[in-house]
């Protein structure tokens, strides 16, 4: 340790010969302390070669969303340069069935300055960036201490502190836009001091900018510390109500105009989420909104500085693995005097309370949830306590002693006496505080300076986070790819297989068994899917899921296709389905058109549908929704493929009793692999994991299978989701049963309804429904259904009344069609308000048909289609912003000339 102190010192002499500035000094010893402090707390990364890119949303959903930014940004240079300039795409067609993507636009500028080391280096930039965020939280945390006149060697510990915690390691490495806000609060609060002392506003102004332009839902949060802060710094101050108004006058000004400037971001953002299925009220666990209980309580007091990776602990608490140093730093503020002292006292004392009684959370949250995603802000505060006591540590060292042996003697005790508490983690945690309080007594007997407390900082640091990733702890790190997995996963998807299509027509591509981890891969392919996994997706799309029991619909966030039924994957233009294997669920009337292998040897199928789709078909026929609100999800797939369901039909109503008519449930026998594991009074009762019941039934010729689950519930299981297995002769999948606590879930949660493969001749059927997790299921009904099929005569198979030569541009599509009545155009393009549809040139009106698709009113004869995507609020957003960047201009100018004057 001295040896590595004794370096920093020559290297700081070196540098600081001419200029002795504290800040220089600080980013020096910072700067080797911080790869010191990575090293050894991402050694499990180092040993395993792995990433830091989380095998969940990092590989499902920022990444991919980065490649394809990354891919608009070169195509928007290549045909700058290349004289065929065209603006960047607002509207992705490879985003699930398509979907604005005007909000990715909106992201730091980290993200922007990785284009330059291009697409295929893509996993190492998306590390760095979370490494560089890691780093200038401490920077951005250092310059606020200076700012309020700090000593430089004080600093640096509070530095480390902020930069390495349970928040930032934990919950900051997986999702890299959470760092943003760590960053930028510290900035915040010095340009909110500046604003109070009536300094230059300017860095309150762009810090407001910056953070409403990458992540508004920070910013809300951000923006209640700055409040907490200005209301205590107020009252401490005694400040007069006349300033109080002043003060709130002209934080309203500057604070509204740095979301002026990011106007474009904010509202973009912000129509989107409206739009969306994340729109409504959120779930609430089991608790009041005044007290979490005393388990809770436990359990947050024994895990705040304990590496603990628990991933329902850490989303639910958010606050831990902080170095027990903040401990001996909390005894000492609240046995030193001053308003400085005061003003942290009060703030810590309103961040406890809003941390230990869940209406902060939900406060935080947005009225929605309970979770402590503010803890950076706690976590900054502590940090800065840290700091600001350092000075007075051996002033009150025997203090400090006792109370510390005290803590040690009750936590000992707790540990040794409640079997709920004493775990790996909280007995590391413990051995930790001990080192630490060692540690401080010895520095102190010895009289060693009190810049030797770093040393404590960086040993509690180093051992939490490294603990954190450790495999003794458990399995974090191996949540992470080892490098090169995404390259090769997203290489290896099955969306691959539109290399080897070669189809000029408007088309989808329907691929088996994709989950979150690859749902985006069709971006990096440049295809046309049907998955989505995005944590804002358009409501139209939750609602057909949830209207047709979709139970490829996970979550609100998750949309995994539709489970190979046809009759939507008609709907939708799907033209070919890719497997890896034969006894998968292939959708009705999709025949083996080719085979390849892919890289790791594995052989991919590539089917193709033999019923004629396009982007757009012509019905004369339609149906009220209000009509059909009492029909079973099954019976309205069937009437969807002969009308169209909108919500005014005007044309001639359906006989829906007709079109439902080839729907047959199927009578079935039960089976089961133990007699402890049955069906029983609406309760599905599962003896051991794994275990099965079957289902046994005769299934007709020429017909599609399919089971449905109505009012099925894991509630009486577990707290959370679980997973359900299918498996047949010829298919298997499975499907993740909700529980209602989940505030992810869909509307229509507790209905499932699965296709398990078609049947071209009378065969005796056997279904296994396989349960991860034992315990009693709640159920209303089990049935299965055959509905009949027969592809020669099905109406959906003319090609008549179809579009043609389409073509697909930037934010532009344009078909032919010619057909012999009028009728319903529906258009296989999720609807939004932001397309424009034309009918030979003329601009005609779109609505909702089939729960999601875009319909039009269309006459008969030959017509040209053209489709024009244009999002107008981010329009209108971007004139805002350009005038409040002028505006911000000449607010900097006139400051500038009248301070030049005042000189």
């Amino acid at each position: 340790m001295n040896r590595i102190f004794s370096g920093i010192r020559w290297m700081r002499d070196k540098w600081s010969e001419k200029d002795n500035g504290k800040f220089r000094y600080f980013l020096i010893t910072y700067s080797v302390l911080f790869v010191f402090a990575s090293i050894f707390i991402f050694l499990q990364f180092i040993i395993d070669s792995r990433t830091l890119i989380w095998n969940s949303d990092a590989s499902g959903q920022y990444l991919p969303n980065l490649y394809e930014l990354y891919t608009n940004i070169i195509d928007f240079f290549k045909g700058l340069f290349s004289g065929n300039f065209q603006s960047l795409p607002q509207y992705s067609y490879n985003a699930g069935l398509g979907t604005d993507i005007s909000t990715k636009y909106f992201t730091g500028i980290w993200e922007y300055l990785g284009v330059l080391l291009g697409r295929r280096n893509i996993e190492l930039t998306f590390s760095l960036i979370i490494l560089i965020r890691l780093y200038l939280s401490g920077i951005s945390f250092g310059i606020m201490a200076f700012y309020f006149k700090n000593e430089r060697k004080y600093v640096i510990p509070g530095a480390l502190l902020y930069a390495f915690n349970g928040f930032t390691l934990y919950y900051g490495v997986r999702h890299y836009m959470f760092l943003i806000p760590v960053v930028l609060l510290p900035i915040l609060i010095v340009g909110t001091h500046m604003v109070l002392n009536h300094k230059s506003p300017i860095l309150f102004i762009v810090a407001v900018f910056y953070q409403a332009w990458t992540e508004y839902y920070f910013l809300y949060m951000s923006s209640i510390f700055i409040a907490l802060f200005v209301l205590v710094y107020w009252g401490v101050h005694r400040r007069k109500l006349v300033a109080c108004v002043s003060d709130l006058g002209r934080f309203v000004g500057y604070y509204l105009l740095g979301c002026l400037m990011a106007a474009v971001s904010l509202a973009t953002k912000i129509a989107k989420l409206l739009s969306s299925s994340r729109t409504g009220e959120g779930v609430l666990p089991a608790v009041n909104l005044f007290y979490y209980g005393k388990s809770w309580i436990i359990t947050t007091l024994t895990r705040l500085f304990s590496p603990y990776t628990t991933s329902g602990y850490a989303q639910y608490y958010m606050l831990y693995a902080i170095t027990p140093v903040i401990i001996l730093a909390l005894i000492v503020l609240f046995r030193t005097k001053g308003k400085s002292f005061l003003l942290l006292k009060i703030l810590f004392i309103v961040s406890i309370i809003l941390l230990f009684v869940p209406l902060g959370a939900y406060i935080f949250s947005g009225f929605n949830s309970l979770v402590n995603r503010w803890c950076y802000g706690f976590t900054l505060l502590l940090a800065y306590i840290l700091t600001k006591t350092l000075p007075y540590f051996k002033e009150h060292c025997k203090l400090v002693c006792i109370i510390g042996a005290v803590i040690s003697v009750v936590w000992g005790v707790v540990l040794l006496l409640s079997d709920s508490v004493r775990e790996l983690s909280t007995c590391i945690g413990y051995i930790v505080w001990l080192i630490t309080l060692i540690l401080y007594f010895v520095i102190n007997w010895l009289n060693k300076n009190i810049a030797h407390y770093t040393s404590i900082v960086l040993v509690s640091v180093v051992l939490l986070g490294n603990l954190i990733y450790n495999p003794i702890c458990g399995k974090f790190a191996s949540q992470f790819l080892e490098t090169g997995q995404w390259t090769k996963a997203m290489d290896n998807s099955l969306y691959s297989a539109k290399n080897i299509i070669d189809d000029d027509s408007f088309y989808r591509i329907e691929a088996e068994s994709i989950r979150q981890a690859t749902a985006n891969a069709q971006k990096i392919h440049d295809a046309k899917g049907v998955t989505l996994y995005d944590s804002v997706m358009d409501a139209e799309l939750l609602k057909c899921s949830s209207e047709l029991a979709n139970s490829e619909q996970l979550t609100i966030g998750n949309f995994f296709g539709f489970n190979s039924r046809s009759v939507l994957d008609n709907l939708a233009g799907v033209k070919y389905f890719v497997t890896t294997s034969k006894y998968r669920s292939i959708p009705y009337g999709f025949k083996l058109m080719d085979r390849y292998k892919r890289d790791d040897g594995t052989q991919v199928l590539v089917y193709k549908n033999t019923k004629d789709v396009s982007l757009g078909k012509v019905y004369t026929e339609t149906v009220r929704e209000t009509e059909i609100s009492n029909l079973s999800a099954l019976e309205k797939q069937e009437i969807l493929k002969d009308a169209v369901i909108v919500e005014n039909a005007k044309l001639s109503m359906v006989d829906t009793k007709n079109v439902t008519s080839n729907i047959v449930e199927l009578n079935y026998t039960v089976q089961s692999n133990s007699t402890k594991t049955f069906i029983k009074d609406g309760i599905i009762n599962v003896n051991r994991a794994d275990d099965y019941i079957s289902l046994l039934f005769e299934s007709p010729q020429y017909s599609e299978i399919y089971v449905s689950l109505e009012g099925i519930s894991p509630d009486l299981v577990s707290n959370s989701s679980v997973s359900m297995g299918y498996k047949t002769k010829k298919a298997k999948g499975n499907i993740w049963l909700l529980n209602s606590q989940d505030k992810y879930k869909t509307e229509n949660y507790q209905n499932y309804l699965f296709y398990i493969g078609s049947n071209y001749k009378n065969t005796l059927t056997k279904c296994k429904l396989s349960f991860l997790v034992p315990g009693e299921y709640s159920v209303s009904k089990i049935s299965v259904y055959a509905v009949k099929r027969n592809i020669g005569t099905d109406k959906e198979n003319e090609s008549e009344n179809r579009t043609y030569q389409e073509k697909v541009e930037t934010d532009k599509i344009s078909a032919s069609i010619d057909t012999n009545e009028e009728g319903t155009l529906l258009l296989s393009i999720p609807y939004n308000k932001y397309w424009s549809v034309y009918i030979d040139g003329e601009k005609v009106e779109t609505y909702v048909a089939d729960y999601c698709w875009t319909g039009i009113d269309i006459g008969k004869g030959k017509h040209e289609i053209l489709m024009k995507y244009s999002n107008r609020v981010c329009e209108v957003g971007a004139y805002i912003s350009l005038s409040g960047i002028m505006m911000f201009l000449m607010f900097v100018v006139i400051r500038k000339t009248r301070n030049a004057r005042n000189e």
